[in-house]
């Protein structure tokens, strides 16, 4: 991210694909895995955990508007930008609602299962279904802190720049033209967070 975005926006979207992989490799391969004579009761709806839920999947969808924060160093922002948005809210929405579709037709007691995604991929193609998830999620999470990494910093730069924030967060790269302070305290704050928080207390 130092680099520049396009050495940033290029990780960033490596890692993106490659998260997305084992998620379509679900959604699409699970279809022929399905017993479409039969349709899956959906359980009652939990109360106790539904503000949980509302947060989780608020998360999920999440990460799009970061988009429009390096939009300044993009190439052609007003043109590109429009349609990543929608697309990417679009995409969102068909894949999440093909793997409920699987996830419920597969796995029958999925509310109580502790790794849904994996004991579907399970079912569907065994020990190595849930390794793959397993690795998705890793690659997912990764992907996720590089994206945030390449945007969150621009947003403290920009503050500093006007005075609300230290001075040194926008000191900016010599040789790349970077908020590079800014990128190295992001780097360093989501490492102690990464360390001493569980994953729903960093949602």
């Amino acid at each position: 991210n130092i680099r520049g975005v396009k050495m940033g926006a290029l990780v960033t979207n490596t890692f993106t694909v490659a998260k997305l992989l084992p998620l379509l490799f679900v959604a699409l391969v699970g279809l022929f895995f399905l017993d479409w004579t039969k349709a899956a009761e959906l359980p009652a709806i939990p109360t106790a955990d539904f503000m949980r839920s509302v947060l989780l999947v608020a998360f999920a969808f999440g990460g799009f508007e970061l988009a429009t924060v390096p939009a300044g160093e993009a190439h052609d922002p007003r043109k590109h930008l429009p349609g990543a948005l929608y697309l990417s809210i679009a995409g969102a929405v068909v894949l999440y609602v093909a793997l409920q579709h699987v996830a419920f037709g597969l796995y029958p007691s999925l509310p109580e299962s502790k790794r849904p995604l994996a004991d579907v991929a399970s079912t569907m193609i065994g020990a190595p279904g849930a390794t793959l998830i397993s690795l998705g999620a890793l690659i997912s999470t990764c992907g996720y802190i590089f994206g945030a990494s390449l945007a969150v910093p621009r947003v403290s730069f920009a503050l500093a720049e006007q005075g609300q924030f230290p001075p040194l967060l926008a000191k900016i790269h010599p040789r790349f033209h970077t908020p590079y302070a800014s990128i190295i305290l992001h780097a360093i704050i989501t490492w102690l967070l990464t360390i001493a928080l569980s994953f729903l207390s960093l949602v």
